[in-house]
């Protein structure tokens, strides 16, 4: 008589596909629910408000986490080493040293760049009626040569004007552009109030998970060995060593990398002469954090503007853009960063779009490292599970 409780029994595996069958099905059918309805996404996105300081924080705290190291075991090394009692001083010292030093960086560039960016914006927008006239100009004469050349009319500015008129005045009192502006500055308002608490909230999580993330690792592993299958273990320590080698020095490096083509940005502009050098090279700078997508971001607003100013500029610009990040791509992202991503472009596009869709510009920036990490420990089951599956086929084989 056949024992039914034997894996390789066909019984056993109609069984496993059932479940398996079953679990998909259910799995779709709420996916399916969950798309579809409205209020999924209003608690979803609830949610995402709620812990998105806390993510901001453990993101900032992986970012700290280097120069607390170097602080913890470079230069306040000596600290507590004759007197065990002082090793809670040696930490405090490097938790304070790190923010400090951070916070010094931070004001130093605020107090260096937020004039010059207030002042290119001030002139930019004294000069704005006299771009405008400029730029008018240039779209007359263009249309005037589409006119003669391919025999279009778009010099009828009777539509124009109406469009403006509207645009300016509404189709009633209560849709003017001055009740949009109105209502855009207090959502901004707004906005900024709550990406201050934002930052605060995040601030303090960080400051927590630094001081005691000792603690915080044996609590975390107690809590492994105690709730989850052993089997599983070798798997949890791949993901926290592939998310430390990739997650942050990729974070790490691309700072690094952003801040030198930053630099190289403002040289070059300056050499060229391109207005507002400073403006553009932070948002440059800035936007060059974003992986692969952030040089676009940041040069499509920056050329617009020149294109504003002066469309010569703007050609300049859109050249010497193209060959910094090549000298980016090929040179210095190379030696900084090495080849800690290893990813297609598509899994690039998926890391940048999800992160940025939950988390704003930081989920940006880790959404593709997160992704590489995925990628990587999928990477290796699929090829152990290859492997067994050959291991398993030649055994049969031999017998």
């Amino acid at each position: 008589m056949k024992n039914n409780n034997d894996p390789n029994s066909f019984a056993s595996k109609v069984k496993v596909v059932g479940k398996t069958v079953t679990i998909c099905m259910v799995v779709i059918v709420l996916t399916v629910f969950a798309v579809f309805n409205p209020t999924t996404w209003t608690v979803i996105k609830t949610i995402i408000g709620v812990v998105s300081p806390l993510v901001y924080g453990i993101m900032l705290a992986f970012i700290i986490n280097y120069p607390y190291e170097f602080c913890y075991n470079k230069i306040f090394k000596n600290v507590g080493r004759k007197n065990p009692k002082l090793l809670v001083l040696r930490k405090a010292l490097s938790v304070v040293s790190t923010y400090v030093f951070v916070a010094a960086i931070v004001a130093f560039l605020v107090a260096i760049l937020i004039p010059q960016v207030v002042e290119s914006i001030n002139n930019f927008a004294n000069y704005l009626p006299q771009y405008t006239k400029q730029f008018s100009s240039a779209y007359t004469n263009v249309a005037d040569w589409i006119n003669k050349t391919f025999k279009i009319d778009l010099t009828d500015t009777a539509a124009i004007e109406k469009f403006a008129s509207n645009l300016l005045m509404g189709d009633d009192a209560g849709t003017s552009i001055v009740s949009h502006f109105l209502n855009l500055a207090l959502n901004s308002i707004w906005d900024l109030l709550y990406g201050l608490y934002n930052a605060i909230i995040s601030i303090i999580v960080s400051v927590y998970i630094i001081s005691t993330k000792d603690k915080l690792i044996r609590q975390i592993r107690k809590l492994t060995i105690a709730y989850v299958p052993s089997k599983f273990h070798n798997f949890i320590r791949d993901v926290k060593n592939e998310t430390y080698n990739i997650c942050g020095k990729f974070i790490i490096g691309k700072i690094i990398d952003s801040a030198i083509i930053g630099v190289l940005c403002f040289i070059g502009l300056t050499i060229i002469g391109i207005d507002y050098a400073v403006l553009i090279s932070v948002v440059v700078g800035i936007t060059n954090i974003i992986p692969f997508f952030g040089p676009f971001i940041g040069a499509i607003p920056c050329a617009f503007l020149l294109l504003l100013v002066d469309p010569w500029q703007c050609l300049w610009f859109v050249i010497f853009i193209f060959g910094l990040q090549q000298l980016d791509g090929n040179l210095i992202g190379p030696r900084i960063l090495g080849d800690r991503i290893g990813i297609s472009g598509i899994w690039v596009l998926v890391g940048v779009t999800l992160g940025g869709g939950l988390f704003g510009f930081a989920g940006m920036v880790f959404g593709v490292p997160v992704c590489a990490v995925i990628y990587t420990l999928l990477g290796k089951a699929v090829n152990n599970r290859l492997k067994n599956k050959k291991r398993l086929t030649s055994n049969k084989k031999a017998e």
